[in-house]
């Protein structure tokens, strides 16, 4: 019996379809090509399904057979990683939401085979416990929090308390490091403890302060790097990096050693020993710093692989202490984010000018007039609080573009009568509810210039001015930094900085920071 593509798959009496025959002959005949509307399907059927009466074991298997076209768009986005753009962040946007209601779905269908199956106490007592279907519901509330992460809100309450449950029911049974097969993967298995360890670590990560998609890669590079990770009962340890104490009581993520105090109970506590881990963390480092690549068994993009491995370091070892204490702040802000935008307004409200001697396919605009605005006016955001190092800001509405870590942004303070421009870089974002929008940036301190910058080699495309920004220092010993467009940077490479009527040569030096949106270079 065939289903109609555009509805649920309906079975007797008209309820959903509960025969897994049936609905996977009704999945192949979904448009895959149309995500919204397959993904809006399958949320549904997923959905009803659990407000059915089935048996463990064909709940498990409905399970399997959604888990190939939602594991398809997984893997789609996995791929991706952090390789992404303003337009398919504003793509990803539109289709995180269903994701991560399909992914609790299948996480609570796995719950109810498991809660039935334990109810089943005499022939339990004579088979084997449901690792199977506690292990899906933790692979698949990890990836609830993941589609979370990449919407940069905060972790909904009861989803760390489900998760400390899944584990300590392994460890009861002393079954946590069992191999089983993952649901709907041919071929994979896992332990209940690695895959608890995985979502734990890269939660630690604090994935608020990753460029869009990157937590993709870090959750899979942890599919190799849990060996490294050791759970162990809790003992009193020293405030030293490396080492958390999860408290399996609690509906929190795990604490640093100074907070241990805080544990509700000695015996429902455990240490997560990250100090090997850390190791190979700083191995990969010192390869990239040599000029190596990375392992094979690196699942980084190797352009963010150091910011990624940076925030690993940061987060698994001891965290950083901030520099300059910041101090609470209120008014309101004018905020301009992106190259284009802090160009402009740090350029005196003039758009770039590439010059008379751009080709004519290229990339030669007129000038803006005095006044007018080619579309980059400030934001309104709230000052939450600003110190020597930093600033956060706040918007109760959803901004008009979208926001993204590791963007320039820059705000205007009125000082003496005249406007100062702030610059600085996006480190962290938190999303409310899909509307308020909290961020804090890392202040670029120094002597900032608009300029353009171009190279005297290369294609036509480098060989072009474009818009790059000056920093330079009052320390002589410091060298000045050039902060420009992604993809321009190549050590060594002979440079023009047009500043003013002025023409520099010059060299291009170390990077210092790649991000998703920029490069901020030396100059030799």
């Amino acid at each position: 019996m065939a289903h109609p593509p555009n509805e649920t798959p309906k079975g007797p009496g008209n309820s959903i379809d509960t025969r897994p025959l049936y609905v996977e002959e009704w999945l192949d005949s979904l448009p895959y090509a149309d995500f919204l509307r397959t993904a809006r399907l399958i949320e549904e059927a997923t959905r009803a399904t659990n407000a059915q009466t089935v048996k463990a074991s064909v709940r498990l298997e409905l399970v399997e057979v959604y888990t190939r076209p939602y594991q398809y768009y997984v893997e789609s986005q996995i791929r991706a990683g952090a390789q992404h753009t303003l337009q398919s962040i504003e793509t990803m946007q539109g289709q995180i939401g269903l994701m991560k209601q399909i992914a609790v779905n299948l996480a609570l269908a796995c719950r109810l085979s498991s809660d039935e199956l334990l109810k089943q106490k005499t022939s339990w007592r004579q088979s084997k416990p449901p690792l199977p279907a506690q292990l899906g519901s933790l692979h698949y509330l990890s990836h609830a929090m993941i589609f979370g992460f990449l919407e940069y809100a905060p972790i909904p309450k009861g989803v760390w308390r489900q998760l400390h449950s899944i584990y300590e029911f392994a460890e009861s049974i002393q079954r946590e490091l069992e191999t089983v097969p993952m649901p709907g993967q041919k071929g994979v298995t896992s332990t209940i403890a690695d895959t608890y360890k995985r979502i734990v670590l890269a939660t630690l990560v604090d994935p608020h302060r990753l460029p869009f998609g990157a937590i993709w890669e870090v959750y899979e590079q942890l599919r190799h790097w849990t060996r490294y990770v050791q759970l162990r009962p809790f003992e009193p340890i020293a405030a030293a990096g490396g080492c958390f104490i999860i408290d399996l009581d609690s509906d929190n993520r795990p604490l640093p050693p100074d907070k241990q105090a805080e544990i509700s109970a000695v015996k429902r506590a455990r240490i997560l020993d990250c100090a090997a881990l850390g190791g190979v963390v700083e191995d990969q480092v010192d390869r990239l710093d040599a000029g190596q690549p990375l392992t094979t068994e690196s699942r980084l993009s190797p352009y963010f692989a150091r910011v990624v491995l940076g925030q690993m370091l940061r987060a698994w070892g001891v965290p950083p202490s901030r520099n300059f204490a910041r101090e609470p702040r209120s008014g309101n802000v004018g905020l301009v984010r992106g190259m284009a935008a802090v160009y402009f307004n740090l350029n005196g409200r003039q758009d770039f000018d590439p010059g008379p001697d751009a080709d004519e396919e290229g990339a030669w605009q007129p000038p803006v007039a005095p006044g007018a605005t080619p579309g980059y006016q400030a934001e309104q955001w709230n000052l939450v609080d600003q110190g020597m190092g930093g600033f956060a800001v706040i918007s109760s509405d959803r901004p008009p573009q979208t926001v993204r870590v590791g963007d320039l942004v820059a705000f205007a303070s009125n000082i003496s009568g005249k406007e100062e421009w702030t610059l600085g870089i996006i480190r962290w974002l938190m999303v409310r509810q899909a509307k308020s929008h909290r961020l804090g940036a890392q202040i670029i301190a120094g002597n900032i210039s608009a300029i353009g910058v171009r190279a005297t080699t290369g294609s036509l495309q480098d060989r072009r001015f474009r818009r790059a920004l000056l920093l330079e220092h009052g320390d002589r010993g410091k060298a000045a930094s050039v902060i420009t467009e992604r993809g321009f940077h190549v050590k060594g490479r002979e440079l023009e900085l047009r500043i003013g009527e002025r023409v520099r040569p010059t060299r291009a030096g170390a990077l210092t920071e790649g991000s998703v949106a920029f490069e901020c270079f030396e100059l030799a």
